[in-house]
């Protein structure tokens, strides 16, 4: 994650912000009027809204100088997956615009936890994906710059985080004729060289000795012969906890030999999201440097 965060405990004022040209402002429902209070009461009375309304749905406008702020009113009954999905679509017509920074105002007394989740929100739908269209731009952000109340996660957890989850979407949305399992098992080997994870392969010969019907009888109606299950464990020292994680890494289901009809395959190349998912988890273990031992299994 190439994004620079910083972040101060004041609350800035208005004419501290005329230069930020995409600004998030997160309040709560004591707190009537936040920052930039007369275009957010002019935009809700030209929609026949009411404020309360902000917080299922945030509210964008474009300030007299051209900048854009988004109000979103937090409430602290949300769970994390709520408010993760909130702050996202907050944040949808920002990150529209491709920007380079971020400002994040948290003008909620005591919710710092809304906070740490919009920059975390705000990374993680930053990140570059895998994309075979043409003149596809690059991600702009570079800095997001968060005021009031204290962002409750390092900053090298929200990396870590962001790290696993763009793993595991950059695997899932990967085509099928890109993501064979032979090239699949080399994005893992890779993956653990880099991360210190231990490795093991259980190919389809070995497969075979073993006695692994179930998996062996599947696999043997591809070509070519390179399907195999992959054991992959993270040891770090002082671990006393272990954690087994299974994942489901079919590249590409076709409903073996009686195909699946055409409308049913579109979609089959996220079959291994299970998989994706494990090493998401697995890499946003490792980088937090979080000491449990985990022992993955991909098939």
């Amino acid at each position: 994650m190439n994004i620079k965060v910083t972040n101060n405990n004041k609350l800035p004022t208005e004419s501290n912000l005329k230069n930020n040209l995409h600004t998030l402002i997160l309040f709560d429902e004591k707190h009537s009027n936040p920052l930039f209070a007369g275009a957010l009461k002019a935009n809700i009375k030209r929609q026949g809204s009411k404020i309360s309304d902000l917080k299922k749905t945030a509210l964008s406008a474009e300030l007299d100088n051209g900048s854009l702020v988004t109000w979103l009113m937090v409430s602290e009954k949300n769970s994390t997956f709520q408010i993760q999905t909130l702050l996202r679509k907050a944040l949808d017509k920002i990150l529209s615009e491709n920007p380079k920074s971020l400002t994040i105002v948290n003008e909620s007394k005591n919710n710092d936890e809304w906070l740490t989740q919009a920059v975390y929100v705000a990374s993680v739908n930053s990140q570059d994906l895998p994309n075979l269209k043409s003149g596809v731009k690059k991600k702009n952000l570079k800095s997001i710059n968060t005021f009031g109340g204290s962002v409750k996660t390092s900053f090298k957890e929200i990396e870590a985080l962001v790290a696993g989850n763009t793993l595991t979407r950059e695997l899932t949305i990967t085509p099928p004729n890109h993501l064979t399992p032979t090239i699949y098992r080399q994005k893992i080997k890779k993956l653990s060289k880099e991360n210190g994870w231990k490795v093991e392969e259980f190919a389809m010969p070995k497969l075979k000795k073993l006695g692994a019907g179930a998996f062996y009888s599947v696999a043997q109606g591809s070509e070519p012969q390179d399907a195999a299950i992959v054991h992959l464990t993270y040891s770090p020292k002082g671990a006393k906890d272990t954690i087994s994680l299974v994942g489901k890494g079919i590249c590409f289901d076709t409903g073996g030999h009686n195909l699946k009809p055409a409308k049913f395959m579109s979609g089959m190349h996220e079959d291994m999201n299970g998989s994706a998912v494990v090493l998401g988890i697995l890499k946003a273990i490792s980088d937090s440097k979080v000491k449990v031992k985990l022992d993955c299994w991909l098939a």
